[in-house]
């Protein structure tokens, strides 16, 4: 994985030229090509971000208080009212 810090490259994607410079984010190319422009400062070598790994939550059921049901009656507001 290469970042770019020196000038633009063009980086295909989907059959589309994707400006790459100093402010884009890293990207992976091949090894060789990689190598190439390391090689030549235009990019430097970076580490892959790390897969953050799902974090396992401890969930305690509480039981809920025993309710009546409510009866929810929607009423329309705010409209104008039409003049006949």
């Amino acid at each position: 994985m290469i970042k770019i810090v020196k000038g633009t490259y063009g980086l295909r994607v989907n059959g589309l030229v994707v400006p790459k410079n100093k402010n884009s984010e890293p990207f992976e190319i091949d090894p060789k090509r990689e190598k190439e422009l390391i090689d030549a400062g235009i990019a430097v070598a970076v580490e892959a971000p790390k897969k953050e790994e799902p974090v396992e939550e401890k969930v305690t059921e509480v039981a809920a208080p025993e309710e009546e049901p409510v009866q929810v009656t929607a009423k329309r507001s705010g409209g104008k009212k039409k003049k006949k």
